[in-house]
């Protein structure tokens, strides 16, 4: 059976941990019957921690998007020559592999969308033929 160790048995254990921190500036282990359990840092430390898992978490997000928006691309690809017979230059809004609403102002499609499933990633798209081609120029470097 494990030892129970009381909040106030356990006292100069984090007290001792947060004194070393304090005079080393580097984390200190608490161990309980010989593994550790517990790691005090320096709230420094804490902060890139955390702005690090912030950063991955956002990273993580923005790749689930843009798998999303993959998988709508290609669903719209499988449909394109029906599409090009039925709604033929007007836009259409595919979630989940279907078509599930188009009009050919793009945003009243996108309002109605987005007030029907809510801020998420759908493919709002115009059936035309040939894709949209959009030129931008770019700044040029100008030497002296």
């Amino acid at each position: 059976m494990a030892k129970t160790i009381t909040l106030k048995e356990m006292k100069p254990r984090y007290t001792a941990a947060i004194k070393q921190v304090k005079s080393t500036g580097k984390s200190s282990v608490i161990e309980q019957d010989g593994k550790p359990f517990a790691v005090v840092i320096p709230y420094a430390e804490y902060q890139e921690l955390a702005e690090l898992r912030e950063s991955q978490r956002k990273r993580t997000w923005h790749a689930e998007q843009l798998d999303i928006l993959h998988q709508e691309n290609a669903a719209y690809k499988r449909m394109k020559s029906d599409l090009l017979k039925t709604h033929k230059d007007k836009f259409v809004a595919i979630h989940n592999g279907a078509v599930v609403d188009s009009d050919t102002d793009e945003a009243r499609l996108s309002e109605r969308i987005y007030s029907k499933f809510g801020e998420r990633t759908i493919l709002i798209t115009q059936v035309t033929k040939t894709p949209r081609v959009y030129h931008v120029n770019s700044p040029q470097l100008s030497r002296r």
